[in-house]
């Protein structure tokens, strides 16, 4: 849902996985899909609802452990595309490594233009992470739904707690709380450089130190803290 673009978060990462977990610090808001919109036609539309921090708030963003009793579910959207496309989907879905529960196909009817995006939403007993790929013109679902599961299978193995999207959108909210801590996967550039603009602007260092979890899981445990 919302406008899905390859260089922004799309609706189902912030519902599901974004805002709950900044809601950990007192960070509070709710979204709601008003229009879905794909890129490059857009005008996807979504609505905000924020409530401002208390001030005295102590809460702090703790996702360290990896969650358990995970459930894995798949949507498929597409937008003034030929049916097959998305049946071609499912079809290679019920065929990938993961033990996946359910797939639902969302017809777009309201877009602006055309468009084709898989999710799939990994949600444990604490946390939901979402993970999208997007089709396009050229494009074989095949290599769609492969860097989806392969995303996915990353993550599961790594011991993790905090997906690769979710760490980057987590640092400024460490930030302002001056405090919290998670672990993902291999960093980023994208999270190094984040990190640095981040230590020019607030009164805070972050620390990122490699923690090996048995010889086959790995992951890295980013703090922040006041200086």
């Amino acid at each position: 849902g919302g406008t899905h673009n390859p260089l922004a978060p799309p609706f189902d990462f912030l519902k599901e996985s974004f805002l709950p977990a900044i809601a950990h610090a007192d960070f509070e808001a709710d979204c709601r899909l008003n229009k879905y919109g794909f890129f490059p036609a857009g005008g996807g539309s979504i609505t905000l609802d924020i409530r401002p921090r208390r001030k005295s708030s102590s809460s702090t963003i703790n996702i360290c452990e990896p969650d358990d009793n995970l459930g894995i579910r798949a949507k498929i959207y597409t937008a003034r595309l030929p049916e097959h496309i998305a049946q071609r989907q499912k079809k290679l879905l019920s065929k990938c490594p993961l033990d996946i529960e359910s797939v639902e196909h969302i017809e777009a009817a309201d877009s602006d233009g055309p468009g084709n995006c898989v999710v799939l939403q990994l949600r444990g007993s604490r946390r939901t992470a979402v993970f999208t790929a997007f089709g396009m013109k050229g494009r074989p679902s095949e290599k769609v739904v492969d860097e989806l599961v392969d995303m996915a299978e990353n993550f599961l193995s790594s011991g993790a707690a905090a997906d690769g999207f979710l760490a980057d959108q987590l640092l400024m909210y460490m930030a302002m709380s001056q405090a919290g801590s998670f672990t993902t996967g291999e960093p980023s550039g994208h999270l190094l450089t984040n990190i640095e603009t981040i230590k020019k602007f607030l009164p805070v260092d972050f620390t990122v130190a490699n923690a090996p979890r048995g010889e086959q899981k790995h992951y890295y445990k980013v703090t922040c803290l006041p200086v």
